[in-house]
């Protein structure tokens, strides 16, 4: 759905996919959905599809704009999870970099890409001109849900027996 903020009113929707969608993500001009569906680009002035990557075998869950790239955490039943890069021109997937486990959730700083998920429970960082890994946090103790960046430092919550919020560096 495209809703108005003012009263929350639908202003539009897309076809139906016939399946979950986990991660929703936008840029200038797209609105990119991602589930058991692959992944949907959309036009965010009607909703339709511009292009679609095929349909995997196990679903995306977190999507992630940068530059002319969107970033997508796979579960771990895709080469035991990875983060794919695709170009937002033709959604052509660039190329792929390993991360050990289900990728619950893929944020950038503009330099930086940082994932979080399940198995490793760490956050993972790589640099985006190369995607190469650069370094990972202490162990979270569970399985990673959710990141983001206010600027300064990265949140990092999941499912952990107490329920933490963490504050990265």
């Amino acid at each position: 759905y495209q809703i108005w903020p003012s009263n929350l009113t639908i202003r539009q929707e897309s076809e139906s996919f016939g399946d979950y969608i986990n991660a929703i993500s936008i840029d200038q001009n797209y609105v990119y959905a991602g589930g058991s569906i692959g992944i949907k680009q959309l036009w965010k002035t009607n909703l339709t599809v511009r292009f679609c990557t095929p349909v995997y075998d196990w679903p995306i869950f977190s999507l992630c704009v940068q530059g002319d790239s969107l970033f997508a955490g796979t579960s771990w039943m895709i080469d035991n999870g990875v983060i794919k890069k695709f170009w937002i021109s033709n959604m052509t997937e660039a190329t792929s970099i390993y991360y050990g486990g289900t990728v619950y959730d893929v944020i950038s700083d503009g330099t930086y890409l940082y994932a979080g998920g399940h198995n490793v429970q760490r956050v993972c960082k790589y640099l985006l001109s190369d995607l190469s890994f650069v370094g990972e946090s202490e162990n979270y103790g569970a399985y990673i849900g959710e990141l983001t960046y206010d600027g300064t430092y990265i949140y990092v919550t999941g499912r952990t027996p107490t329920a933490e919020v963490w504050q990265l560096w």
